[in-house]
């Protein structure tokens, strides 16, 4: 590698896996691997879903599966 190229890791970039607080109880926006269809930019929500567990996603994240 030349002396003057600088190493850097993706989360220098990006914030991988954030906290996004929601409260138990209430129904939530509910994704499924099978949203996220190859080469659609957006992606809806399949079904309204109470908290339960899972991967927690904010608006304009970037999924992949």
């Amino acid at each position: 590698m030349p002396q003057n190229w600088r190493t850097y890791s993706v989360s220098d970039f990006i914030e991988i896996n954030p906290k996004v607080s929601l409260k138990n109880g209430v129904k939530y926006s509910f994704l499924e691997s099978k949203d996220l269809e190859a080469n659609n930019k957006y992606v809806q929500a399949s079904d309204c879903k109470e908290l339960k567990g899972g991967a927690r996603f904010n608006n304009q994240d970037t999924l992949f599966s």
